[in-house]
């Protein structure tokens, strides 16, 4: 079970306001030294951050778009009621080796998780890095993330909107996102790919996936501007080269591939259907009846 936010790990925390330091200003601290309750403040403006439960609180509600409080009401939902079974489905599983894999080397490295979720990755991450600020808006989602790491995992969760959130410019190694296509507007994918940007220094890398307009999409003829069926969440599906030139915005180096292959017929045999997803990722004209786009950018951008 997850324990707290360390003092360590505090440093790669900045101000949503203004991006100075942080300072803690009370902490209640378990025999390893984790804060379990207390807050933070900013050293320049004051203003203050609750730590609950090890969680930090830095939610800034009155920005957020109707159809972020729709995800984030539906996500609330989902983490009270919703297990685990899911992520071992071929087609998350797919998605999983994937992407982790495109972050590859982790020993070592310290890693910012943005738009953490429930931990299906965030667990997997724990094994390997030395250090993970896991990010996310969902405070339930969070909790049920608490409940499945384990004391000694180096990892600090925090509540947060990604699209306002700052960190330590140049603190981390790897920056990770899924899904960014739910993000509801396009001014809200820039400003998670300027936080990636900054955050990440000059060798870093940041791995992100978003839902793709592939051969699938286009039979059934979905509209790129969408949402789920039965939740309402917004998503929209990027073409190939538009998700690549968005993210030349923020790095010089990008990287896209078709991943979550899941072949028609064949890709219905569980069994089968992880290993044949991604030897499909690299086949021309299979590959398009993947179901999400993974990006994998280099050499960002200065962001003064």
């Amino acid at each position: 079970m997850y324990s707290g936010i360390r003092r360590n790990q505090i440093a790669y925390l900045r101000c949503p306001d203004d991006g100075h330091e942080l300072a803690v200003a009370t902490a209640n601290v378990d025999a390893s030294g984790a804060i379990v309750q207390g807050a933070l403040t900013c050293a320049s403006c004051a203003r203050r951050f609750e730590i609950r439960d090890g969680i930090v609180i830095m939610r800034v509600d009155a920005t957020a778009h109707d159809e972020s409080r729709k995800e984030e009401r539906q996500r609330d939902q989902d983490a009270q009621q919703a297990g685990f079974a899911w992520e071992a489905e071929s087609a998350s599983a797919a998605e999983i080796d994937a992407t982790l894999a495109a972050l590859e080397p982790l020993r070592e490295k310290t890693v910012l998780e943005l738009g953490c979720g429930c931990g299906r990755y965030t667990h997997r991450l724990a094994r390997q890095a030395e250090t993970v600020i896991a990010v996310d808006f969902s405070l339930e989602s969070l909790r049920r993330l608490a409940s499945r790491l384990e004391r000694q995992d180096p990892v600090a969760l925090v509540c947060a909107d990604v699209t306002l959130f700052k960190v330590a410019p140049g603190g981390f190694d790897r920056a990770l996102s899924t899904l960014t296509s739910n993000l509801p507007t396009a001014e809200h994918r820039r400003a998670l790919n300027r936080l990636a940007a900054s955050a990440l220094g000059a060798e870093g890398r940041f791995v992100f996936s978003a839902h793709y307009l592939g051969l699938r999409e286009r039979l059934h003829g979905e509209q790129k501007d969408g949402h789920y069926p039965g939740s309402g969440i917004y998503r929209y599906l990027f073409g190939f080269s538009e998700l690549r030139t968005e993210t030349l915005s923020h790095f010089d180096d990008v990287r896209c591939r078709r991943i979550q292959v899941l072949v028609p017929l064949l890709g219905r045999v569980r069994s089968l259907a992880r290993a044949l997803s991604r030897i499909g990722e690299h086949i021309p004209g299979l590959n398009r009846f993947a179901g999400l786009l993974l990006v994998t950018a280099r050499r960002p951008r200065s962001q003064s």
